[in-house]
């Protein structure tokens, strides 16, 4: 099995934070290029709340792949509230 991240933006009903949403977007940049190098394998985005909560679940090709992301991913989302960035198995389907 490769190794996975889930990464979620959240509220606090007011809504999905503009930082929240940024740091969001820039990790997306992020994964777009590495599915372009083949680093990543498969993500998938997915809005769960009524205020745009979102999930992104991000396979890797390996697993030192995925440390050096988490850790790119943890600096960008250091000190912006409501983001977490989680080692978890996460299943997206493939080709996405």
């Amino acid at each position: 099995m490769h190794p996975s991240i889930e990464i979620l933006a959240l509220s606090r009903g007011r809504g999905v934070p503009e930082e929240t949403r940024a740091a969001l977007e820039r990790m997306k940049s992020v994964i777009a290029r590495m599915k372009l190098e083949g680093s990543v394998i498969a993500s998938e985005e997915s809005v769960f709340g009524l205020e745009g909560e979102t999930r992104l679940c991000v396979v890797f090709r390996d697993q030192a792949v995925a440390r050096v992301t988490q850790s790119e991913f943890k600096k960008i989302g250091e000190a912006v509230d409501l983001l977490q960035i989680r080692d978890v198995v996460c299943k997206p389907r493939q080709g996405r």
